[in-house]
């Protein structure tokens, strides 16, 4: 029997519980270690190293996992349909390799730990809600108080992608895919992300449908576009009023919270404001701390005048676009953060993707602090 060692931290090991939504939200601040001495470690007899395996292991759901440096290739849409958690060793993450439709379509917890994803086929969102879920996700309830988004469907477990790299995603890396969806939580977090996508939204709560996340964490990670045209919304909602009223906002019992901590965005988005339709009121708390933007457009329509706000330690430099708007009160306008925007697609043999993004200022993704 081999024994492999994994990486989980707090938020991680919570990937592994059947309830993963209680667990996400140890995740606020990422320091990009990655070692072994405090982890837990996953006995591993001989993972999984065929894309039959992997297909049937994933019908099944639980952890699933990943032989140490297993390719997995996928040509057509994957249901998760009970929580999964896909897996592979730290020190030699799996591949899986992506045709143009397959997507992973998701009605229960899903998570991505350790995983290079070679996303450079697919034309379709990399994660989609399930337009047409399970009986029980309809009509929540005891969860939607409000009339208006008493029957949007819900995903208690959340999502999660951790400790991972993806290469040329040229579509959303979640969509709600048509239908009304409330998520409870989504997790991005020490990941590098590499996207080659003109015009679909990163976060995309409007596809056909409204909804939205109440806990969101983008921690440690690198999300870069190398597209030319650069023309979407990082984060979008269908309608704002609704929205805010999916966790019961309106009775002031509930808080929607979405960090966004220690993150390196390049040109994610240039042409678009950053967020559109996403609720403005005090009851969604927004911490944006020691984050590097290079090329995006108006964060004041994300971290808008009426959210509950911590805005600490933030840059933003202008390489390719014309402006920084929407800036002030966020990020501190500099000429340069230390490195030019990359062009090049990630590489996922290399160590940290082939990049070399050494910071200037103290902020962004602690791989490239000096």
């Amino acid at each position: 029997m081999k024994k492999t060692s994994f990486y989980l931290n707090v938020a991680a090991s919570a990937l592994f519980a059947v309830g993963m939504s209680t667990g996400f939200q140890s995740c606020a601040v990422a320091d990009n270690s990655i070692g072994e001495e405090d982890n837990p470690e996953v006995i591993v007899d001989n993972g999984i190293k065929t894309t039959a395996d992997f297909l049937a292991a994933v019908e099944k759901g639980g952890l699933v996992e990943l032989a140490a440096d297993a390719q997995i290739e996928l040509t057509e849409p994957l249901y998760i349909n009970v929580a999964t958690t896909i897996a592979a060793p730290v020190d030699n993450p799996a591949t899986l390799i992506l045709g143009e439709k397959a997507s992973f379509i998701i009605q229960e917890g899903f998570s991505l730990l350790n995983i290079k994803v070679d996303a450079t086929a697919l034309t379709e969102p990399l994660i989609a809600m399930n337009a047409t879920p399970a009986e029980d996700h309809v009509k929540n309830q005891d969860v939607f108080e409000d009339a208006a988004v008493k029957d949007y469907f819900y995903l208690a477990e959340g999502i999660g992608i951790e400790n991972s790299m993806i290469k040329n995603l040229k579509n959303s890396l979640v969509s709600i895919n048509g239908a009304n969806w409330a998520v409870s939580s989504l997790t991005l977090n020490n990941n590098i992300i590499q996207l080659d996508n003109a015009s679909n939204n990163f976060l995309a709560f409007d596809k056909g449908g409204n909804g939205w996340a109440k806990y969101v964490a983008i921690t440690g990670n690198t999300i870069y576009n190398i597209s030319e045209t650069s023309n979407a919304y990082f984060v979008r909602c269908g309608n704002a009023s609704n929205a805010s009223k999916i966790f019961g906002t309106n009775n002031g019992t509930a808080t929607h919270e979405f960090v966004m901590s220690n993150n390196t965005i390049i040109n994610t988005f240039g042409a678009k404001p950053f967020g559109n339709n996403t609720p403005n009121n005090k009851a969604t708390s927004i911490i944006a701390t020691n984050n590097v933007f290079v090329d995006v457009f108006r964060l004041n329509k994300f971290i808008q005048g009426n959210n509950t706000k911590v805005i600490e330690n933030n840059f933003i430099a202008v390489e390719k676009t014309a402006s920084v708007d929407g800036a002030d009160g966020i990020a501190e306008i500099v000429e340069s953060v230390g490195f030019k925007s990359p062009t090049q697609a990630l590489d996922l043999t290399a160590a940290d993707g082939g990049l070399n993004l050494q910071s200037t200022v103290s902020a962004g993704d602690g791989r490239w602090i000096k």
